[in-house]
């Protein structure tokens, strides 16, 4: 039975057991919408002049990011789904970084990177996103339930 990047991701996320809010962003003549807000900070923004009003923070609703997503303000975790170039950036990451002990909010992103290999076509990329998957696996600490991938 073969075990997909779906599969993978899923077992993931049951691990993590995050819900990150859709992230949010600054609308008006003065706004710069290249910035990612939690709702409240956002508000907050938009109170100090940053902005005219609030956008985004609809469930699903989100570009495809080119690197993980968090508010630039408190620094809180977004929802977000990779781009081509963003898969590539959180690998570039994933590569350097040590999975001894996989902590929730790293399972959350390679998560991410997972459900963007589709992005990467066929090849070596994508069997190296696959060998993370199965290290984050891995790495997922002991007596924390049932996380293996079911395909």
């Amino acid at each position: 039975m073969t075990v997909t990047a779906s599969d993978i991701a899923r077992s993931l996320d049951q691990f993590a057991k995050l819900s990150p809010p859709p992230p949010c962003w600054l609308a008006g003549d003065h706004a710069d919408p290249g910035f990612n807000y939690c709702h409240g900070c956002a508000e907050k923004a938009v109170a100090a002049g940053k902005g005219e009003t609030v956008d985004g923070g609809y469930a699903g609703q989100y570009l495809s990011a080119d690197t993980c997503c968090h508010c630039e303000n408190c620094g809180c975790l977004l929802d977000y789904e990779l781009s081509k170039c963003g898969v590539e950036q959180e690998m570039d990451h994933f590569r350097e970084t040590s999975l001894q002990t996989l902590t929730p909010e790293d399972a959350f992103h390679i998560a991410r990177i997972l459900d963007g290999i589709d992005e990467v076509g066929e090849g070596a990329a994508r069997s190296e996103i696959l060998e993370l998957g199965q290290r984050a696996l891995a790495a997922i600490p002991p007596n924390q339930g049932d996380t293996q991938p079911r395909p």
